[in-house]
């Protein structure tokens, strides 16, 4: 995770966010340094989460491993008025954004040109944004994708990250369609043998 590759994980510590962070912000802060050179604006990470509270969890987390004066980190979690997301300003020095589907769609929606040179996308809890979410989903993976093709020069090391708990066939969909060569990290045997189809005989 630390070297920038697309990343699953399966493991029993998934609703820890500080098992992925310490690799994925080493990565973030090297990214960071080339990524501020560019014109554009925006993060250049999202970490999406299942709700406001896990959101808030990995915020508060941030600010212990005092990343935040670095990569100026917000959270952002839009309440249901429509002119809601068209008013919010994300600050220009902003690098990483913490969020859910339903926030980050409605932002994408109204402030797509701001997350031109989005190249690290987490996951946080795999399988339950996939249950909660699944169209908001499918439109997030679609976005980072088409980044990877248009994204700047500077930015174009895209890492797509996911860490769940379980096993499910949105984690199959999600190696399948969107994560070219995953390194693939399974904790737990039985998610091993759903991952592998192994039948007992």
């Amino acid at each position: 995770m630390a070297r920038g590759c697309n990343t699953l994980v399966i493991s029993q510590n998934s609703e820890q966010p500080l098992s992925y962070l310490a690799p994925f912000l080493t990565n973030i802060l090297l990214s960071s340094i080339f990524t501020c050179q560019t014109s554009s604006k925006g993060p250049i990470a999202v970490v999406l989460c299942s709700g406001w509270e896990k959101a808030q969890v990995v915020y508060d987390l941030l600010e212990e491993i005092k990343v935040n004066q670095t990569l100026h980190s917000i959270i952002i979690l839009l309440g249901l008025k429509e002119d809601e997301a068209k008013a919010f300003k994300i600050p220009k020095n902003c690098l990483l954004l913490v969020t859910t589907p339903f926030t980050l769609v409605r932002l994408l929606s109204c402030h797509c040109f701001l997350f031109l040179r989005l190249s690290h996308l987490v996951l946080d809890e795999a399988d339950r944004l996939f249950t909660l979410a699944p169209e908001q989903m499918v439109t997030i993976l679609q976005h980072f994708q088409k980044g990877n093709l248009k994204g700047e020069p500077m930015s174009r090391c895209h890492q797509l990250v996911a860490v769940a708990k379980r096993w499910s066939g949105h984690m199959g969909h999600l190696l399948a369609n969107y994560m070219p060569h995953p390194c693939i990290v399974l904790s737990v045997l039985e998610e091993v043998a759903l991952y592998a189809d192994i039948q007992q005989v």
